[in-house]
């Protein structure tokens, strides 16, 4: 899940350096590479699997949303003939002033932010496997039509 969700993360971040816009949209895909990820290493969705999906989706949304919104930074000053620096390895007081910055100045990081956390959860805790009949059987081993009511005569 942490290496998925850390190439969903790096992808998010390389859309921003070349577009030179947030696009927070793409935060959803984090929560469903990790989520992803998850399934494949524990082979079965669940509570624990949707737990584990939004914890490791959360800190992967932290440290990218870091170097998103520095990097963002960094190039306003740029443009503005400025300099900035701003570590690339964030401190807990950095990272602390980062998300009060995002909290109070980009809703939409916020709103896709929980939006890629629910998902995380909801495909964690429900997988990725959809379940279907095979084809020409009932799901009893019977050939399709073989149904039968409760009298025992045979349903069209």
């Amino acid at each position: 899940g942490l290496l998925a969700g850390s190439i969903a993360g790096a992808a998010w971040f390389l859309v921003v350096f070349v577009t030179g816009s947030r696009q927070a949209f793409l935060m959803a895909m984090v929560g469903v590479a990790v989520a992803y990820g998850v399934f494949v290493g524990m082979h079965r969705p669940g509570r624990t699997a949707a737990i584990i999906s939004t914890i490791v989706t959360l800190v992967v949304l932290v440290f990218a949303s870091y170097e998103v919104e520095r990097h963002m930074m960094v190039k306003l000053f740029n443009d503005s003939g400025d300099t900035v620096d701003i570590p690339i390895v964030p401190y807990v007081d950095w990272m602390a002033e980062m998300a009060q910055a995002i909290w109070r100045d980009s809703i939409a990081l916020v709103i896709f932010g929980v939006i890629a956390l629910v998902v995380a959860a909801f495909l964690g805790f429900n997988g990725f496997e959809h379940e279907h009949e095979p084809e020409g059987e009932n799901g009893m081993g019977k050939p399709a039509g073989a149904e039968r009511d409760p009298t025992g005569s045979r349903l069209a």
